[in-house]
């Protein structure tokens, strides 16, 4: 049975509707006429408002400002702190270098978000390695099943 595509506005009759079309209400295509794409094909990172200032608020201004700068390093789906290849977790070594701050300020701090669980720790032979923490933010539309597990227990702690 074939559908009919018919304009609204004055009940003109346009087409068929054909395997593969899509209905599109006025109001949707209202939006895309009067917006545009920003950062089409950039890389970014969603920052989730309702746990980041939750946990901000009880952090030192430096874990806070740590918290900002790993950001860009954040691995899609993985959540994985690596360089921007994403080839290398990254290390304290690297984050001093990437922050400019002493060795025992990254220690600090770092400890200081895994603590408040905006980071998980695990340890790979002798170094370590950091995942975010998907509630707070993430890259991607997506997570896998081990960030989940590690994190499951995050959103009663804001309940």
């Amino acid at each position: 049975m074939s559908q009919l595509a018919i304009v609204s506005q004055d009940g003109e009759f346009v087409g068929h509707i054909k395997p593969g079309d899509r209905i599109v209400r006025k109001a949707s295509v209202d939006f895309l006429c009067e917006t545009m794409e920003w950062g089409k094909g950039r890389p970014f990172i969603k920052v989730f408002v309702d746990y980041f200032p939750k946990v901000a608020e009880k952090l030192s201004g430096g874990a806070v400002a740590l918290m900002s700068v790993i950001i860009p390093y954040i691995a899609y789906q993985s959540n994985l702190l690596c360089n921007r290849s994403c080839n290398n977790p990254l290390s304290n070594k690297d984050i001093e270098n990437i922050t400019g701050i002493s060795k025992p300020s990254v220690i600090k701090y770092m400890n200081e978000l895994v603590d408040a669980k905006v980071l998980a720790r695990t340890t790979i032979g002798k170094s370590y390695q950091y995942y975010a923490n998907p509630y707070i933010y993430c890259k991607g539309s997506r997570i896998n099943k081990t960030l989940e597990t590690m994190f499951k227990n995050y959103p009663e702690r804001f309940r």
